[in-house]
């Protein structure tokens, strides 16, 4: 009877001291909210990205299409008033430079709409950085002579902006929701500690700890 009191005391002792550190952590590890689907989720924050982009992309063609019949010359020879063609280059590349904003924009209030609780600066900063590497793709897409390399890079280079939008509203977190978005439930998590039991064949119950470390939900 000694010998069995003496086996069970270190696993009680390792039993309290789980119980210590989960509850001093005020954590629930292992259990998460019911979420919808993320699939779907991120499909229509694209298709919101897309929606804000759109106008900005519309724009800068009619006013690009503008500066052309106005018949923009490059010819210092030329004698003809050039105002109004510039000026309608300059609102083109307003309108594009705008356009990412407009798509991470557009990104987080379709996020917001669905419950999601991501980060309006990420992501705009996100589709920035998303039609960065769309412009690298075509131009890598332009140069290629070969359709079958090209045409893949340039469809691949006209997802990478929504693409940003979404991944940066979906991993940044809002600095007002910092304290609420740390520890169970958030995106980052604490460090967890949760006691698990397996019953062996001879009936004999193994003890043991399930430890994470750190956590990123996506």
């Amino acid at each position: 009877m000694r010998v069995l009191e003496g086996a069970l005391k270190p696993k009680l002792v390792l039993v309290a001291v789980v119980c210590l550190v989960a509850t001093a952590g005020a954590q629930v590890p292992w259990h998460e909210q019911p979420r919808k689907p993320r699939a779907l989720v991120y499909a229509l924050e694209g298709l919101g990205a897309l929606s804000g982009a759109a106008p900005c992309a519309g724009l800068g063609l009619g006013a690009t299409g503008v500066a052309l019949v106005l018949g923009v010359s490059f010819d210092p020879a030329a004698e003809q008033d050039k105002t109004g063609a510039y000026l309608a280059l300059c609102v083109g590349a307003v309108a594009v430079a705008a356009g990412p904003a407009c798509a991470g924009y557009g990104a987080a209030k379709v996020g917001e709409q669905l419950g999601e609780d991501g980060s309006t600066g990420w992501s705009i900063g996100g589709a920035y950085l998303g039609t960065a590497v769309a412009a690298g793709l075509i131009s890598a897409g332009v140069v290629v002579s070969r359709p079958e390399v090209s045409i893949p890079l340039c469809v691949l280079g006209g997802f990478c902006l929504p693409a940003g939008a979404v991944l940066g509203y979906n991993l940044g977190i809002p600095r007002e929701s910092w304290p609420l978005q740390l520890g169970s439930g958030g995106r980052l998590r604490f460090p967890e500690v949760a006691l698990t039991g397996a019953e062996l064949p001879d009936r004999t119950v193994e003890l043991g700890m399930k430890v994470q470390l750190a956590g990123l939900r996506f």
